[in-house]
């Protein structure tokens, strides 16, 4: 069966292959408040649009009216939905999949259609941290976000977290039926021998070390301890470093406090910022980089970490949330943030050309565990189960 919705599809990318069917399943709609073309969750649900539609299964994607203009192509209003416009009807064989990473009233109202529900929890960063740099419009959506996580339990008939940290957050909220399957992520992207070959001459001509950081510029995340390593590294073993920071700016306050923080570290003229890296670039940033580090407060799972895994590149991290989970052993992990201590480490990488390749081999093994056809496989087998449960 081909749905009309087949516009999500790549002709570049295979979808990943199961050999589990899902004949019994009539449709699947997956749902997001915003499904965007290279953001971490609209991969992961393009990816297992594009298996199920292998399967058999007319498979749907719907983000929330207000986003419809930014989605990804083919991408339906959740109000076609709701008010049964799509010329399709939907009923007790069908499944729906609510992707919950925020506040969204309309996925509440999605929760309570006559479906087969299961929900998607992508985690929702505690409000605190956001209320303690002055941010309290995020921290409070942040806040009525898990309340109402807690609020919807019962109208789901199953629940996944995409980390067992994020499974346990469920559980605690009163859902039922929870399990962790991974986020799906392209790695053979990340494995591409493609790059921006000037963009590669350029950041490795402008320093001796490069460092990387891939994520929002939000508290949490704690990049002035990055910022810190590298003043540190940059002070205590001399050659010329740069820091490179891919993310979005989400309060223009928030970020001048960052680029302060910057120059107080010693490192204003050793950063450079990426607020729109599309994948070339990202990719050709992470071959460049000597490191990946991170020493976030919170993570529900963290994306940019297996990233840097697939593209080779060494991952010094401390261990938050679902940090640890996620790295399964490899790269470098540490117990707590400490920049002098990182800053160790990635003198050691970068004098250790062994010891690299070790840590780049373990890492290369656990990004194999995020291959898509095993992670889709788990959906095959979830979706099954819901739909026979019944």
């Amino acid at each position: 069966m081909r749905c009309f919705f087949c516009a999500l599809r790549t002709t570049r990318r295979k979808a990943p292959i199961i050999r589990r069917s899902l004949s019994s399943v009539a449709k699947v709609i997956q749902y997001h408040s915003s499904v965007v073309t290279g953001d971490a969750i609209g991969t992961s649900i393009t990816l297992l649009h594009e298996s199920l539609i292998a399967q058999g299964v007319a498979s749907f994607v719907a983000c929330a009216d207000a986003h419809l203009k930014s989605a990804a192509p083919g991408v339906l209003p959740a109000s076609a939905i709701l008010n049964g416009r799509m010329g399709q009807t939907f009923g007790e064989d069908d499944v729906l999949l609510i992707h919950f990473s925020f506040l969204d009233d309309t996925a509440e109202k999605l929760a309570q259609l006559p479906l087969r529900r299961i929900i998607v929890y992508h985690n929702i960063t505690p409000g605190h941290f956001f209320h303690e740099v002055g941010l309290g419009w995020l921290g409070d959506g942040c806040d009525r976000g898990r309340e109402q996580l807690a609020r919807m339990s019962s109208l789901f008939d199953a629940a996944v977290g995409d980390s067992d940290y994020n499974c346990q957050e469920l559980t605690a909220s009163g859902y039922r039926n929870v399990k962790t399957i991974p986020i799906l992520f392209d790695a053979s992207s990340f494995r591409s021998e493609r790059i921006d070959p000037e963009l590669l001459l350029s950041v490795r001509e402008r320093a001796d070390v490069n460092v990387l950081f891939v994520g929002r510029f939000v508290p949490n995340k704690r990049i002035e301890r990055v910022m810190t390593m590298v003043g540190a590294f940059k002070n205590g073993f001399a050659p010329t470093v740069c820091l490179h920071l891919v993310g979005k700016v989400w309060d223009g306050a928030y970020f001048a406090a960052l680029m302060k923080h910057a120059a107080d570290a010693g490192i204003e003229q050793s950063l450079q910022l990426h607020t729109n890296a599309e994948p070339l670039r990202l990719r050709t940033l992470y071959a460049a980089a000597d490191a990946f580090v991170s020493m976030s407060d919170h993570e529900g799972f963290m994306v940019p970490l297996v990233e840097a895994f697939a593209s080779g590149c060494p991952v010094i991290a401390a261990d938050a949330g679902a940090i640890g989970e996620t790295m399964g052993g490899a790269g470098f992990l540490m117990s707590a943030p400490d920049p002098a201590f990182a800053a160790g480490i990635l003198h050691m990488i970068t004098t250790d050309r062994d010891l690299r390749s070790r840590v780049v081999a373990g890492q290369a093994r656990r990004a194999a565990d995020f291959r898509p056809s095993r992670v889709a496989r788990r959906w095959t087998e979830t979706i099954r189960n819901v739909s026979a449960a019944f």
